[in-house]
């Protein structure tokens, strides 16, 4: 089953059993903004084209985080407990626009 692109360029999340993808490349995260739905548990592949990168999303009292290294993609699950937007971000010094490196997750 493929995720759902909304008209927006934003994407619905699938729920497991299903895989998402998140890719990292210097400076931005694709998809950019991605919708989850609350009480729902998420499994997300996150790889990088390019160089080092840290996967940081704080969702409500959860801190989800890991190290994105070329040629090792990190699974990470992540449970959607509550509304609202929360922000990615990218916690690995990637180069000169680090600091605008970051994603939208919306938990509706």
């Amino acid at each position: 089953m493929e995720r759902t692109q909304l008209p927006d360029g934003s994407v619905q999340a699938l729920p497991l059993p299903e895989t998402n993808y998140i890719q990292a490349q210097q400076y931005q995260w694709t998809p950019n903004v991605i919708h989850l739905q609350i009480g729902k548990t998420y499994m997300f592949v996150v790889f990088t084209v390019d160089v080092v990168h840290g996967f940081s999303l704080i969702m409500d009292k959860t801190s989800y985080n890991t190290v994105v290294v070329p040629g090792s993609p990190a699974t990470i699950h992540i449970t959607a407990s509550q509304v609202g937007e929360f922000m990615l971000l990218c916690n690995e010094f990637c180069g000169s626009a680090h600091d605008f490196m970051s994603a939208t997750f919306i938990v509706e």
